[in-house]
């Protein structure tokens, strides 16, 4: 017979690890808003804006008040893209590299899963972690533009045992790339699944 006795505890832990999810995606809006203070000079826009991913011939921020103020990229601006080996990460890299106007830097963890992915592709190619903060400042050197798409699993899997969990990937990685952020820095966008219903669509 089933164990009816654990059903309460399996429920208990479920609530605190959907509670701790939500407070580790309300540190991650922080941080990012940190970045867009660092960025815009110590204040936090009200036009806080998307990636046009619908764009075909150009890279660009649209905003939900109808304008962007960030610096708007050059062609040959380097385009730095964290999680890059990921399902969306993967679509960001080709969709920029297809463009054809700037420098796509994929950071992947792994090289020969990467050549793989991105055969085919003119694009810069390099190994790198957000949890690893030395790879972070070599891999986001002289980039215009920073997208990050890393992530993990909502609950426990062998992800977490493995290192991957929220606390690292969505905490720390994400607040690695932000303290390594360079001068030459235009656009921060910052990406989860939070509130993902279109999973059909781009």
């Amino acid at each position: 017979l089933a164990d009816v006795s654990r059903e309460p505890t399996l429920s208990a832990q479920r609530t605190v690890l959907s509670t701790a999810w939500g407070l580790i995606s309300l540190a991650c809006f922080t941080i990012a808003c940190a970045a867009l203070r660092r960025i815009r000079g110590g204040t936090v826009p009200q036009d806080v804006g998307f990636l046009d991913l619908e764009a075909p011939t150009q890279y660009r921020m649209v905003s939900t008040a109808g304008h962007a103020r960030a610096t708007p990229l050059a062609a040959g601006d380097t385009v730095v893209i964290y999680g890059a080996s990921g399902g969306l990460g993967q679509l960001l890299v080709q969709k920029l590299a297809l463009q054809k106007k700037y420098n796509v830097r994929a950071v992947v963890r792994d090289l020969e899963r990467g050549r793989d992915l991105f055969k085919g592709y003119d694009i810069e190619l390099v190994e790198g972690a957000t949890t690893d903060p030395p790879s972070v400042t070599r891999t986001i050197a002289g980039a215009a533009a920073v997208i990050v798409t890393t992530g993990t699993t909502a609950f426990p899997t062998m992800k977490w045992f493995q290192g991957s969990t929220p606390a690292a990937i969505d905490y720390e990685g994400v607040a690695n790339v932000v303290n390594s952020t360079p001068d030459t820095l235009k656009r921060f966008i910052l990406v989860t699944s939070i509130g993902m219903e279109r999973k059909d669509q781009m």
